[in-house]
């Protein structure tokens, strides 16, 4: 069974919840983890010493083993996407299973996982299926709605109700169901012209292009911090490369998108690269509160699911705002 990278406190056992732990275990385990802009360990872990002619090559290595899992995993994602329902649902499911798993894992650590955080997959589960069978995104939304009440009482009966627990899973409802109703929704647009699909995949190139820009504007310029508290690495620097790759990207793959109405995508390539950087630092915030440097291992270099698509998710809730007020037309 998987167990997140977390920092462990000896005065604690292996199934102790990490809500429990004092805030000491963040300096007992030393972490080279990258944390710059672009993949974060949640400013959990601090560098271990080393010598100074194994960091270059480090550094070296973790970015090629980054490159090559975007490599690796983009096409797939492209293609589910463009050839629609039922592989985009597929893709979905699979997707919302791994997070909402992860998630339930952050709250809970390693081993088997309670029935609140068996419920919190089953709804994520459910969500994509109901949404794949056809009922309409406001039936769904109010099924979210109803397990986000529901859950924090179940986990109250199951006696997780401690340490915020009950908070935590009414939240897990939202925070990874909510991106996928909007996915779904973004792609069911347009009909045969499939113009909703090509804003997803609009959406997908900014944030990459944010992650990419944050990244390599980070380590080559470095500068203030921006929120140290949070994300000890990131830079402001960081911040406004994401914001100009972003809205370069954004402007560059415009004229290819069969939408009605987009205005200045300059400026909704910025603003989303910030509100993906947004959900980073959430996720970094949830990552730090528990303890742990990556939501699993099942990527290569990034780490866990939902350490590749924290920024999608506030990204994407953003993108299907703007489509519902009609500042942007598919």
């Amino acid at each position: 069974m998987w167990a997140p990278d977390r920092m462990t406190e000896p005065t604690f056992t292996e199934t102790t919840p990490r809500w429990q732990r004092s805030d000491s275990a963040m300096t007992a385990e030393l972490d080279d983890q990258d944390g710059s802009d672009g993949a974060d360990d949640g400013g959990a872990t601090r560098q271990r010493p080393e010598k100074p002619s194994s960091s270059p090559d480090r550094g070296r290595r973790s970015v090629m083993l980054r490159t090559l899992s975007a490599v690796v995993l983009a096409p797939p994602v492209v293609l589910a996407f463009y050839l629609g329902s039922p592989y985009s649902d597929f893709l979905l499911l699979l997707t919302g299973g791994a997070v909402a798993w992860e998630y339930a894992h952050l709250r809970e650590g390693p081993g088997a996982l309670p029935l609140p955080g068996l419920a919190l997959i089953a709804t994520v589960l459910v969500t994509v299926v109901l949404s794949y069978l056809g009922f309409s995104a406001d039936l769904v939304a109010w099924f979210l709605g109803l397990a986000c009440l529901g859950l924090p009482l179940l986990a109250r009966q199951a006696g997780k109700g401690e340490g915020g627990g009950m908070l935590w899973y009414g939240f897990g409802v939202l925070y990874v169901g909510l991106p996928l109703l909007s996915l779904q929704w973004l792609l069911g647009l347009g009909g045969e012209a499939k113009s909703g699909t090509a804003l997803l995949i609009w959406l997908l190139a900014i944030v990459w292009s944010t992650d990419i820009g944050a990244y390599i504007a980070g380590r080559s310029l470095g500068g203030p911090k921006l929120i140290p508290a949070l994300s000890p690495k990131k830079t402001w620097s960081g911040l406004f490369g994401g914001m100009l790759a972003a809205g370069l990207v954004a402007t560059l793959l415009t004229p290819y998108l069969s939408v009605t109405l987009l205005p200045f995508p300059w400026l909704f390539g910025a603003i989303l690269a910030v509100v993906a950087q947004a959900g980073d630092f959430l996720e970094s915030g949830m990552k730090r509160h528990f303890k742990v440097k990556n939501a699993s291992q099942l990527i290569p270099g990034h780490g866990g699911l939902l350490d590749r698509v924290d920024g999608l998710i506030s990204a994407v809730l953003l993108l299907s705002l703007f489509v519902g007020l009609e500042v942007i037309v598919p």
